[in-house]
């Protein structure tokens, strides 16, 4: 046993032992209250009164207002123009996939151009499962599934199972997940970055309900045996807006990362935020 697993293996103990030990005493009914959110009817905003502006005042604060809206399109489009410029990917090279990260010494799991042509693949699969402890009293157990392929275009689906035992001694359940289908719109050996569009949705024993899913994130590799991942997801689940988004830190082994990490999800006002542990299996 190498010691960086031995390290690796007592970091990822005090996690879990963290994750056992933050579970609250006190139920706080936030699965229902997840329900309330996304199927109680939401009242309609009243009106915001006009006021009458002067044409000169009006004028300026047009060409404020277009200014402002350059500034933000700038900086909402930077997520995506920046990437592929820091990494210089011109989009005419391919990217070939290793069955897992640092294989023969690489420092990724990708490969630009015909370096190792014959012990890369087209294709690209990984799937997660993990446990998360949320610090309002619910645990979820879930996983992901990720299928990349070299023309860039991939398909992601991650589903949860969250369950919360009540002052009642009752337990209550529900399913929520997401699909998308997605693309690596920047990539290098060290970092891919993928972004795509899919639905959201929650199931339990009253019906489904369902909403928009905007998803971007991303994979860096550190140096063997890390991986940082992160992902964010933001759409609307039901009659209400959803956030989601996950920062995680990994071992890599051969074809099972080991790693823990921090998960926020919210449903209007609900919050369900909390630490997790779990194993990734690349292929």
């Amino acid at each position: 046993m190498t010691r960086c697993f031995r390290w690796t293996l007592c970091w990822l103990t005090v996690c879990a032992l963290a994750l056992l030990r933050s579970q609250p005493s006190v139920a706080q009914d936030s699965l229902e209250s997840l329900r309330h959110e996304v199927r109680a009817e939401k009242e309609p905003a009243p009106p915001v009164a006009k006021r009458r502006r002067a044409r000169r005042v009006r004028e300026q604060d047009e060409d404020i207002d277009n200014f402002v809206g350059q500034m933000l399109a700038y900086g909402i489009t930077l997520p995506f123009w920046g990437p592929p410029i820091i990494l210089d990917d011109n989009y005419r090279e391919h990217g070939r996939f290793f069955s897992y990260p640092y294989k023969r010494g690489a420092p990724g799991n990708l490969v630009i151009g015909q370096a190792h042509r014959a012990a890369t693949k087209v294709w690209h699969l990984r799937a997660r499962s993990e446990y998360l402890e949320s610090f309002s009293g619910v645990s979820s157990t879930g996983g992901q599934i990720l299928l990349d392929t070299l023309p860039r275009f991939g398909l992601d689906t991650e589903f949860y199972h969250r369950q919360e035992t009540l002052q009642s001694a009752s337990r209550d359940t529900l399913w929520t997940g997401d699909v998308n289908a997605v693309f690596r719109f920047a990539q290098s050996s060290l970092l891919q970055m993928r972004t795509g569009l899919g639905i959201n949705w929650l199931d339990d024993d009253a019906g489904r309900d369902y909403g928009f899913n905007f998803t971007y994130g991303g994979d860096l590799m550190l140096g063997n045996p890390w991986i940082v991942s992160g992902e964010i997801d933001a759409g609307t689940l039901g009659n209400s807006g959803l956030f989601h988004g996950r920062v995680t830190v990994g071992a890599q082994f051969r074809h099972v990362e080991v790693y823990t990490g921090y998960d926020y999800y919210q449903v209007g006002d609900t919050v369900l935020d909390g630490a997790l542990i779990g194993l990734r299996f690349w292929f």
